[in-house]
């Protein structure tokens, strides 16, 4: 290995903020990774996006009451989903409608709370697009807590989850009450996303939910599979967009998102190509 190479890698590790922002960033792609095959297989992708743009509002009005901006978030997140699945209840609205109304109504809530805030105590450019190169020890260490329960609960009910999302019926028919486990879900995913929203931010979040789980789809067959293929694609993504995002001085949460894309698209045409 060259010298220059060397020091592409070995430099920005000389950074205290780097090496953080490498590990939060590690932990939000493979949580995300963990977590993506029920996002996928139950078209969760757009509620995802609409509880983690519901937490803007959670996020601004914490803030200003002086509550966490994780606990803020998590309170949001799990007030929306509350809110999206009685909606989705309604005659005449689907679940899409109801995410749409609830995402864009809290949304719009804290953008208003934001903007009126004159002491501009929350940053509307981190909270909408993330600043891993800015995370902190102790957020890291709430989001290696978040990301940990959420992938044991997952990895432990893997199998149920997995026929809870392919077929409720038969999964309700062995005796699995589906309606409390796809809660759980929802209860782990919305802890995930909150930990994550100031890592990469509220409108990227949902990439971390679904590329890795994309890409591990392409390969893998097996549930096992599916879960090391993601969690391994997510960790590449992560440490590829952090260097990325060093070297060229571009926004870190984008430029994670952007490696995911562009490694999605090289799998989809290798996998393409040997069909």
């Amino acid at each position: 290995m060259s010298a220059l190479s060397t020091s592409f890698i070995t430099d920005p590790l000389t950074n205290s903020f780097f090496v953080r922002g490498i590990i939060a960033a590690v932990l939000v792609m493979a949580g995300g990774g963990i977590l993506g095959f029920g996002v996928i297989t139950r078209r969760y992708a757009y509620l995802g996006q609409g509880v983690s743009q519901s937490m803007l509002a959670g996020v601004a009005l914490g803030t200003i009451v002086g509550v966490g901006s994780t606990i803020a978030a998590f309170i949001a997140a799990v007030t929306a989903v509350g809110l999206i699945s009685r909606l989705g209840r309604v005659r005449g609205l689907g679940a899409d409608a109801s995410v749409a109304i609830v995402a864009s109504a809290a949304m719009s809530i804290g953008v208003t709370v934001i903007s009126a805030d004159r002491s501009r105590a929350v940053n509307l450019n981190n909270l909408l697009f993330g600043n891993v190169l800015g995370v902190t020890w102790s957020e890291v260490a709430i989001l290696g807590t978040a990301v940990m329960t959420a992938s044991t609960f997952t990895l432990v009910q893997g199998r149920r989850l997995a026929l809870a999302s392919i077929s409720p019926s038969v999964a309700q028919a062995h005796g699995i009450n589906v309606r409390r486990l796809e809660l759980m879900r929802l209860v782990t995913l919305s802890l995930v996303t909150a930990a994550s929203v100031q890592i990469v931010g509220v409108t990227l979040v949902v990439a971390a939910l679904v590329i890795p789980a994309a890409i591990a789809s392409l390969f893998a067959r097996t549930l096992g599979a599916s879960h090391l293929v993601a969690t391994w694609a997510g960790v590449v993504i992560a440490i590829l967009g952090l260097y990325l995002s060093f070297w060229f001085d571009v926004a870190s949460g984008p430029a994670v998102v952007m490696t995911g894309t562009a490694l999605y698209a090289a799998s989809l045409l290798g996998t393409g190509l040997r069909r």
